[in-house]
């Protein structure tokens, strides 16, 4: 283990960090760096890479992958929080752990060049500037099981984008530009096995009933803070598994009149909304009643 961080440092010179050091584990964050040429590291052993809280804008085009060398085969933590990247071209096979948050990246400039990945990936692009997802967005990767995409700038999500997401279980969408024309009635296709789900501060006015009719093992779901006036009937049947809604700071929902809307929700534990919300459920209006005092003022969701 190498800890280098707390240093200024402003540059890193070509084969500083050569084979022969047999690293696992080196932190070079909170420096001064703003460049690395691709030679800089040749680890061929190398598991946790940590820059986070430097002054990178770019890497050169080979840094991560090039077939004449093999430095980051074995990388399973890359940390990059925290710096100004415009752009990000990657490669590591055995990756997990994924850490670009607070960056300038869009949707365009994130690359994973890797054709196949050999473990399940956690994905942090927190605090960016994504405006669009599709299926053809090079980060969406079928590997993840945790995707965070929190105060991005996010428009749109095209139908079908997560089709190949099999095994994704957290999904953070908060803190975007999400709204009903945002979304088509199966923007979440194929998502079967998501099991957190965050929809918190957007712009949602309507809950389509199509919209999560694929989640069934959806166990919690913030919806807080939107616009939402309407919940068609059905939008939640599908969600037998849920235990935790959060319909929270949506002064616009004052009425839930379609005892369908809640029909299929058999483990709900926990429901978060605003007190003078009627609900004519009648399974749902008393678990309403009796956690009155666990109705916050502010989202439950300020919490992760």
């Amino acid at each position: 283990y190498l800890d280098l961080s707390l240093n200024r440092l402003e540059s890193i010179r070509s084969f500083y960090f050569s084979s022969n050091m047999n690293l696992y584990h080196l932190n070079i964050s909170h420096n001064r760096l703003e460049f690395i040429e691709s030679k800089s590291f040749v680890l061929g052993s190398l598991k946790e890479l940590d820059l986070s809280f430097n002054k990178l804008r770019s890497f050169s085009d080979d840094f991560f992958f090039s077939m004449q060398k093999k430095s980051f085969n074995n990388l399973r933590l890359l940390n990059l929080a925290s710096n100004k990247l415009m752009e990000i071209k990657f490669c590591s096979r055995e990756i997990r752990r994924i850490y670009f948050q607070n960056n300038m990246l869009n949707d365009q400039r994130i690359q994973f060049k890797c054709q196949k990945y050999s473990g399940s990936i956690e994905m942090n692009i927190n605090f960016n500037n994504i405006k669009l997802i599709n299926s053809s967005s090079r980060f969406i990767l079928s590997e993840i099981v945790d995707l965070r995409l929190k105060n991005n700038h996010i428009e749109l999500i095209e139908n079908y984008t997560f089709l190949r997401l099999n095994n994704l279980i957290f999904l953070d969408l908060s803190h975007n530009n999400l709204g009903n024309k945002s979304l088509g009635n199966n923007s979440f296709k194929g998502l079967f096995y998501l099991t957190y789900f965050f929809m918190n501060n957007n712009y949602l006015n309507r809950i389509n009933k199509h919209l999560f009719e694929d989640l069934f093992y959806l166990r919690e779901l913030y919806l807080s803070n939107n616009l939402i006036e309407i919940v068609e009937e059905d939008s939640f049947s599908k969600l037998k598994n849920l235990k935790l809604l959060d319909l929270s700071m949506n002064p616009r929902l004052k009425l839930i009149q379609n005892e369908r809307v809640f029909s299929g929700m058999k483990s709900i534990k926990n429901f978060y909304c605003d007190p003078n919300l009627f609900i004519k459920n009648e399974n749902v209006k008393n678990l309403k009643e009796s956690i009155q005092t666990k109705i916050y003022k502010s989202s439950k969701t300020d919490y992760y």
